[in-house]
């Protein structure tokens, strides 16, 4: 798999991982997931630091990736294409988050290494 391919993949999950924990912080979607005072149960403050920074860092990816010219777009791209899966997955299966959430985290951490482990390689 190519460089670029896996800082795209990188950039999908920090997305996408991003806007699920903002969306865990708001009231009416913690209800859906977790159910009457769900938010109570997790951390509000740590999930906003968690979905800013992952929506923040998705941008660095993109721009390694794509470069300057084509790696804006592909930022905006990828924000639609996670928001449009949260929406989905919000209204059909609301339990589902949590585990997409972790899901997300660990295929971040995966292509991460996975990049060091390529840049590392001999050329």
């Amino acid at each position: 798999m190519s460089t670029a391919a896996l800082l795209t993949v990188l950039a999908g999950a920090l997305a996408c991982g991003g806007w699920i924990a903002l969306c865990l912080t708001m009231t009416r979607h913690a209800a859906q997931v977790y159910g009457r005072g769900g938010q109570a149960r997790i951390g509000v403050p740590r999930l906003r630091l968690l979905g800013w920074s992952g929506v923040t860092l998705a941008f660095m990816p993109c721009i390694a990736a794509r470069g300057w010219h084509m790696g804006p777009l592909l930022y905006c791209g990828m924000l639609t294409a996670s928001a449009m899966l949260l929406a989905m997955l919000l209204e059909y299966a609301p339990r589902t988050l949590p585990w997409l959430a972790r899901a997300a985290a660990g295929l971040a951490a995966v292509t991460a290494l996975a990049l060091v482990a390529l840049a590392s390689l001999p050329a």
